[in-house]
């Protein structure tokens, strides 16, 4: 049998209807000793219109029946379908008019044995509609030749690999979403594997939120619990400190309680500046949010000493006799008040829930990666050192991997922890001479729990680091790949900044809507399928894909995800 299945009947954009011969007894069409099914959503057709040909993919099939009746001639009656008067040239209700419609949207032109994405003239109505042969989707489907491109599966109606460009996967951001059990673990896991074995150069941060990656790599990963980290207080930004120690909830007091932290923050690192780093200059300058190191200690004998502070009756303080003056070295004792000769100090009293706070924050297990810590003494090598850990860059002892474990923290420090080692990240290549770092991508596993819409404290914290990358990570050499099984509830920022949706099976429609959202108006009938996807199976729609194509995730043999 022929391979012309029908004729372009409407054209609007890049939107084509096409009416299929109604010769073919059905849908399933023999060529040259295969079968092809019709019509079927997610597959291919081609508009023949001679030197170009349009690849279609179809979205929706339907078949169209019409039974008029003929009207009585000067009865007076009319049939709602027709307009009035007689039309004798019409079928009889014995001879239905009997159409088989398929919708699809045009994805690219195949132009003398090359695929170009996109559409150079549209076709018309009567263009020869044919099948898609396996040579044409060969065509559509190999990598152009001078990009850098990585296959983690076949397409699902040919086993043609589907390749997908390393430059817009990775430098533009990626979102794979799915519903869980659908396999994104797995699929993570895969194209993790075959990036570092097509490009060992690269440097991956993996988030992993559940511990699931422990198994997947092997010398070429470090594994770093998170709880056992040291990440100091004084990696951390101010903002993201004084939400995890003071008393939010006290609208009245809050003020005092940000002088107070900020005021023993910022003179603690101006010590370090000068007694350390021996930078006066700097110590002029420095911010609150520098990573200058600072004695947690001494911000608590500070925060202790304001909140108990008097005065006597010149304004001076009222220390108790033998006493010294040492605000960050101890906490000093003060006289009592006393009516007509000592009176409370500025701070005295305000601070009482800030200073506990602290103190229970400081001994609290939980936060010893934040709090239990001693500065190596006038040791100007802290900040690098850590830095090189937190970011993998570690010279002779690098390795493309590093998988953060986070499963042993509890949820409340999981952003704290990801904040800190993100802006790390982006500071890193923000700071160094454009072009000179090593690429690095970071993989946000169940970004949903730490990355939200709706983030407040340390998630808060989390969702804005990560945010800076999806919005100005490229320029720099670093670029996200966002994990999630509710993209409604993730931040709309970050995935509006994804330019490759990997979309995995998503049975819950609020999710879907999120994701059809995002998608430009010609894909969005893709989303139909979604909910009846397999597992290991991908929709990808987007700039990593030459054209919109479904794909099965090959399997992995050994080293996979314990996500079971």
């Amino acid at each position: 049998m022929s391979k012309n299945i029908g004729q372009v009947l409407a054209v609007s954009g890049a939107q084509v209807t096409v009416e299929v011969d109604p010769q073919l007894s059905d849908l399933h069409v023999r060529h040259e000793g295969a079968t092809y099914t019709v019509g079927q959503p997610g597959t291919y057709l081609i508009v023949d219109a001679g030197h170009d040909k349009y690849l279609v993919l179809v979205t929706t099939v339907r078949k169209s029946k019409w039974v008029p009746t003929e009207p009585s001639v000067g009865a007076g009656q009319s049939n709602p379908l027709l307009p009035a008067g007689h039309f004798p040239f019409l079928p009889m209700p014995t001879n239905q008019i009997d159409k088989t419609l398929i919708d699809g949207v045009i994805v690219g032109t195949i132009v003398g044995g090359a695929f170009e994405v996109g559409v150079f003239r549209l076709p018309v109505v009567g263009d020869v509609v044919t099948l898609a042969l396996e040579d044409h989707l060969r065509i559509a489907l190999s990598p152009p030749a001078d990009r850098n491109v990585v296959s983690i599966g076949n397409h699902v109606d040919s086993d043609l690999p589907v390749y997908l460009d390393v430059d817009h996967l990775l430098g533009k951001h990626t979102a794979i979403v799915g519903t869980t059990g659908c396999g994104k673990s797995y699929t993570v896991a895969r194209l993790i594997q075959q990036l570092v074995s097509d490009f060992p150069g690269g440097n991956i941060v993996v988030f992993d939120l559940h511990g699931e990656y422990s198994t997947c790599f092997g010398a070429e990963a470090r594994h770093i619990r998170a709880d056992l980290l040291s990440l100091p207080a004084w990696l951390h930004g101010f903002d993201d400190l004084f939400q995890l120690c003071a008393d939010l909830g006290n609208q009245f007091n809050i003020h005092n309680q940000s002088w107070a932290f900020r005021e023993g923050i910022l003179k603690l690192k101006q010590t370090y500046c000068k007694d350390v780093l021996t930078d006066k200059v700097l110590a002029e300058k420095v911010d609150l949010d520098a990573p200058v190191p600072f004695d947690i200690t001494g911000l608590q004998n500070y925060l202790h000493n304001q909140n108990a502070a008097t005065q006597d009756k010149s304004d001076n303080w009222a220390l108790e006799v033998g006493e010294t003056e040492d605000w960050f070295g101890k906490r000093m004792k003060f006289q009592p008040k006393k009516a007509g000769s000592i009176s409370p100090g500025p701070m005295n009293g305000q601070l009482d829930r800030l200073v506990l706070r602290v103190d229970s924050r400081i001994n609290d297990p939980r936060y010893a990666f934040m709090f239990k810590y001693t500065l190596k003494e006038k040791s100007k090598d802290e900040l690098p050192d850590i830095v090189r850990k937190m970011t993998a860059f570690l010279g002779d002892k690098s390795t493309p991997i590093t998988v953060f474990d986070l499963s042993y923290l509890p949820s409340e420090t999981v952003g704290t922890v990801v904040a800190t080692i993100s802006r790390m990240l982006f500071q890193v290549h923000f700071l160094a001479e454009r072009g000179a770092t090593t690429p690095t991508l970071a993989v946000y596993e169940e970004a949903h729990n730490y990355i939200s819409r709706s983030g407040r404290g340390a998630y808060g914290e989390a969702r804005d680091s990560v945010e800076r990358i999806a919005k100005e990570g490229r320029k720099f050499g670093i670029g996200t790949l966002v994990v999630s099984q509710r993209p409604s509830e993730l931040s709309e920022t970050l995935l509006s900044q994804c330019n490759t949706f990997l979309c995995m099976r998503l049975a819950n429609t609020v999710d879907k809507n999120h994701v059809l959202a995002l998608l430009p108006d010609s894909m969005q009938m893709l989303t139909s399928v979604l909910p009846s996807l397999p597992r290991g199976q991908v929709i990808a729609i987007g700039q990593a894909s030459k054209m919109p194509v479904r794909l099965e995730v090959s399997p992995i043999a050994e080293k996979r995800p314990s996500s079971e």
